[in-house]
């Protein structure tokens, strides 16, 4: 047998065929989704200031968790700006629990978004996965916001992939293929 075909063991105990000198099956792009996996996003507080007196305490959570699912929603429909997709959400869950939205609850919202930084553990090993890969953030929030975000992050990214290129996400989580930079 070819020593380039022969298999080898690995720590587990399984074996596997080595791969031929020269193939390099490492990913050339890895990917990120934006908020709430590298930014921050306590988007709970500017709920709470504009809802919260309207919500029995007892009742909160459930309030929370349905306005997720709303922009969840809302972001898997046709493209349209994620200060909307957070206005249309918010007064869809208010509709539904009968309090009253305000009208500029997606601006306040999104300002929020805008200002976030990322978790306190992400910086340091982002850049060191940069040194190695090249990465790329994927969000269902628009360029304006990732414009904004991604600088914070603290490591090359050699492209970002906002909701309006990519078309949309679709309710099972796939979307379309990363374009090439």
């Amino acid at each position: 047998m070819p020593a380039a075909h022969q298999p080898t063991t690995q720590g587990d105990g399984g074996s596997r065929e080595r791969r031929p000198e020269g193939i390099d099956n490492r990913p050339t792009y890895v990917s990120f989704d934006c908020y709430d996996t590298l930014i921050e996003y306590p988007i709970t507080p500017i709920t709470y200031e504009l809802v919260g007196d309207q919500i029995p305490a007892e009742q909160w959570d459930r309030f929370v968790r349905e306005f997720r699912g709303y922009r969840y929603d809302q972001a898997c429909s046709s493209y349209y700006p994620y200060e909307q997709v957070l206005q249309d959400s918010f007064e869809r869950v208010c509709r539904k629990w009968g309090t009253k939205a305000v009208p500029d609850a997606g601006k306040r919202f999104a300002d929020g978004v805008r200002s976030w930084g990322p978790h306190p553990d992400v910086v340091e090993p982002l850049k060191k996965v940069a040194e190695h890969y090249k990465l790329v953030i994927l969000s269902n929030a628009d360029d304006s916001f990732l414009a904004e975000s991604v600088p914070k992050l603290g490591a090359r990214c050699v492209r970002t992939l906002d909701i309006e290129e990519a078309g949309r996400t679709t309710r099972h989580g796939s979307s379309s293929q990363i374009p090439r930079p």
